[in-house]
């Protein structure tokens, strides 16, 4: 059993135009909803092997304020260059690389990606994950390599518009 937890960044920081897409910060807003799903998060009372995040600088923020919380090592965090700006093929193939020895792994990323794994991996017609939002996907699979096209099943969705 393999279980992915798809995260969506916090709420970006708009205002100073100077910034690339990727060097946005996460904004005031942001910075009260990560703390918040993150403490969501950790009364499931579920271990994470594995944290992954795009390089961005909201998702590699949101991935620290996540991490934080679920007492995980802050350098253990992985950057995976390859989460920003992904299509679902790219998405797909970290997922499949990921070491089988991680039973439960968080990926920080971007939408509209993020909402088409979603719907890619679990058959579900979600119309977009927000910001801060949370999916929990289950997979009845020994090995990450099997993840595919409607293998997982959403067990949770959740988001700071639910707080």
């Amino acid at each position: 059993m393999k279980t992915l937890f798809l995260v969506r960044h916090a709420k970006s920081d708009w205002s100073n135009h100077n910034f690339s897409d990727k060097e946005r910060p996460i904004n005031q807003r942001g910075l009260r909803d990560a703390p918040l799903m993150a403490q969501r998060l950790k009364l499931l009372n579920i271990p994470i092997n594995e944290i992954i995040s795009s390089p961005a600088v909201r998702a590699w923020s949101t991935a620290k304020i996540f991490a934080e919380f679920l007492d995980y090592p802050l350098p253990k965090i992985k950057q995976e260059p390859l989460l920003y700006e992904a299509d679902i093929k790219i998405f797909l193939s970290v997922i499949n690389k990921l070491p089988q020895s991680k039973d439960t792994v968080m990926i920080f990323g971007h939408n509209p990606t993020l909402t088409q794994m979603i719907d890619y991996l679990a058959d579900d017609e979600l119309s977009k994950l927000p910001t801060c939002g949370i999916a929990m996907i289950a997979f009845d699979l020994e090995e990450w390599k099997f993840v595919s096209r409607n293998t997982g099943e959403l067990k949770m969705l959740d988001s700071p518009k639910k707080i």
